[in-house]
């Protein structure tokens, strides 16, 4: 699995996690890959090595799959060494070269920002991006899924968990009546029951173990490649602190820097929010618009709780300014339908360019930032100074020599 990420100047941020496929022990096994992560730009070739430590199974066959920015899961290829299957996609673009039978090497060429995009006969939707609950061991949490799907697709729904930094691991598996549990699973932990089409994870007495993002799946077409959900990140907290939601605002772009460049840049900063789950989208009307987004950060508040905030931005043309551009943003500590809520740059007409204004060159005066407040100059400056230091010169002195009059007369009272 690899996430592409969208970064300036095309560069994209592409982080892969392997997956195998017909174990046939129970002998542990452990995966590492490397890198963790790698910035390539548009065009160029991603590769990312595989190791396997305990079972060989690479012989076996495995599956790797890919997920895209907003957490959806698509399978890529399948490789056994008489058998390899590459999803229509990524054709002529995507190979595997083993190692032994404990190594191998994912290559992806021509790299480009659609690499994101996917496509199911099956939709799977997990409306929650996160849960926040506290690990007192008593509290249980619902996870929703909705399975949309033609009548002659599979209706078993397969159930994963996914810890920080660890492999995807099977819970257990749904269709209409109990579920049916992976080996080592707790029965009396997890469940799951169906309605119509939304299925639901059950958790139980949740600790701070079960912090994890959880995944529904299912079969599409034929039974050969298995749809992810985008997951539903759950949060353990060591106290009662719940969801909390962004502060949001929006910059427009300077006239100044859009008419020397052609085109402006619109900021939507979103701060302050809990947890660090959020899932933003740009829009002009019905239409959504190609976004870049901020790495999220975390600042430890005076409380000493963890408050995150990111930064997502447009690159518009000068003549889409003055449009309506709203960014929109999911999270969990907003209480609106769907955890959505927006903040929008309000309509206006397009400001006026004299015709040929284009295509002059202005320079500034040394010191102009391009700003429009005025500055006294330096000597001006200096003159308000000296003033401002004989005036408290003067204060400084006339304080003691009132005292020294006031002290004076009340002795010669005294006498």
């Amino acid at each position: 699995m690899f996430t592409i990420e969208h970064q300036s100047n095309y560069n994209l941020t592409i982080t892969t996690l392997l997956m195998t496929l017909d174990l046939v022990s129970c002998q542990e096994l452990k995966i590492y890959q490397s890198p963790t992560s790698i910035i390539k730009a548009k065009g160029k070739t991603a590769k990312f090595v595989c190791n396997v430590e305990g079972l060989s199974v690479i012989k076996n066959g495995l599956h790797l799959y890919h997920q895209d920015r907003n957490n959806s899961v698509e399978w890529l290829l399948f490789y056994r060494p008489s058998q390899q299957e590459i999803s229509d996609k990524y054709k002529n673009r995507v190979s595997l070269d083993t190692q032994g039978d404990k190594a191998c090497t994912l290559s992806i060429t021509s790299i480009n920002p659609d690499d994101a995009d996917g496509y199911a006969r099956v939709i799977i939707q997990q409306p929650l991006l996160s849960l926040t609950k506290g690990g007192t061991g008593i509290s249980t949490v619902r996870i929703k899924c909705q399975v949309k799907r033609d009548s002659s697709d599979s209706a078993i729904v397969h159930w994963y968990m996914q810890k920080e930094n660890e492999a995807l691991k099977r819970l257990l598996y749904i269709a209409d009546a109990k579920p049916t549990y992976d080996d080592s699973i707790e029965k009396d932990k997890f469940d799951s029951d169906k309605n119509s089409d939304i299925y639901t994870l059950i958790v139980h007495r949740i600790t701070t173990q079960d912090a994890a993002t959880y995944y529904c799946a299912n079969w599409d077409g034929d039974g050969d490649v298995k749809i992810f959900g985008s997951g539903t990140k759950l949060i353990v907290t060591d106290t009662a602190r719940s969801a909390e939601q962004p502060k949001s605002t929006i910059l427009s772009p300077s006239l100044k820097e859009m008419e020397r460049t052609g085109q402006g840049i619109y900021l939507c900063l979103l701060e302050n929010f809990f947890p660090d789950v959020i899932q933003v989208v740009w829009k002009s009307g019905d239409q959504d618009i190609p976004s870049e987004q901020q790495e999220i950060k975390g600042v430890p508040d005076k409380d000493g709780n963890t408050l995150y905030s990111v930064t997502s931005w447009i690159t518009v043309s000068k003549n889409d300014i003055g449009k309506r551009f709203t960014c929109r943003y999911k999270h969990e500590g907003i209480s609106k339908f769907e955890n959505w809520d927006e903040i929008s740059v309000a309509e206006s007409k397009p400001p006026k360019v004299v015709p040929g204004s284009e295509k002059k060159e202005e320079t500034c005066p040394a010191g102009d930032t391009g700003d429009t407040m005025n500055y006294p100059n330096p000597s001006s400056q200096r003159a308000a100074y000296l003033t401002y230091l004989l005036l408290i010169t003067k204060s400084a002195l006339y304080g003691p020599i009132m005292f020294f009059i006031i002290y004076r007369t009340k002795i010669l009272f005294c006498f």
